[in-house]
């Protein structure tokens, strides 16, 4: 009787096992990418507040990106900002923190399926679409070629990592990087075999090492996301001059109204 118990609790643990990876592993692109939307409200005060900005952008396999492109009013050629959201962010929100980048002309489109930008993302795509951005604002005329930084938030740091570590940018600001979606996953679900079934790993700690321009990172020590251990990692690799600091107080979310952050990054930039 009880061998028989014990193997109907085993027999029933091992099929929600099963269907709980399985459930992962479908449901991956899900919950990695939410996909958010363009608030049209959100949308109205952007097209009214940076005019003619709104564009869109059709990559070498016929996908097309919308994001918004900035520039300064200026003779000279002007330097360059390359922002990558979060995960869970659309890119026009971006628009409300340029002020901090009075000088600089201001790039940030949305990730494939984000927003107004077609197609599905994924890993692969995003790093393709990052460089094939880069290339195509370094290009323009009044665009400084020598002067273009790389911004990432989150998920978007392993973008701009990627990115730098890909092409000669001038600096890299991340806030709240991380080593690798990987090593986020394992931590997450230490008892599935999350290095088997993930597709998209994003794997910043192997890119860092090959980067020798400079880069500024912040942190947050109490995110509830990204714990400091994982941007700790990824710090420790960076193969050029890192500063980091970090923000006591600030958890995954609220590290964006930190005031000195953008006073930190206006710096950078400069």
């Amino acid at each position: 009787m009880i061998k028989k118990l014990l193997f109907s609790f085993l027999r029933i643990t091992f099929a929600v096992f099963v269907g709980f990876t399985a459930l992962l592993y479908f449901n991956q692109e899900n919950m990695l990418f939410p996909r958010k939307p363009l608030d049209e409200g959100f949308a109205l005060w952007a097209r009214q507040t940076f005019p003619h900005s709104e564009m869109k952008i059709t990559t070498p396999d016929g996908t097309k990106l919308h994001g918004w492109f900035i520039q300064r009013k200026t003779e000279e050629k002007q330097p360059l900002l390359i922002y990558f959201g979060g995960n869970a962010t659309e890119a026009t929100v971006f628009l409300s923190f340029t002020e901090h980048f009075p000088q600089h002309a201001i790039a940030t489109f949305n990730y494939r399926g984000y927003g107004l930008s077609e197609g599905n993302p994924s890993e692969e795509m995003i790093f393709q679409d990052a460089l094939y951005l880069y290339d195509y604002f370094s290009e323009q005329k009044t665009i400084d070629p020598n002067r273009i930084y790389v911004m990432g938030r989150s998920l978007g740091t392993g973008v701009a990592t990627y990115l730098a570590s890909q092409r000669p940018v001038k600096g890299t600001i991340l806030i709240s990087p991380y080593d690798s979606i990987l090593a986020l996953a394992e931590e997450q679900h230490p008892f599935v075999p999350v290095s088997f079934l993930l597709k998209h790993r994003f794997e910043s700690v192997k890119y860092a090492p090959q980067i020798k321009t400079p880069a500024l990172a912040f942190v947050g020590l109490i995110d509830e996301v990204i714990s400091p251990e994982h941007s700790e990692r990824l710090i420790e690799k960076w193969g050029g001059n890192i500063q980091k600091i970090t923000f006591p107080l600030a958890n995954h979310n609220s590290i964006m109204d930190e005031v000195l952050l953008w006073r930190n990054t206006g710096e950078f930039v400069k």
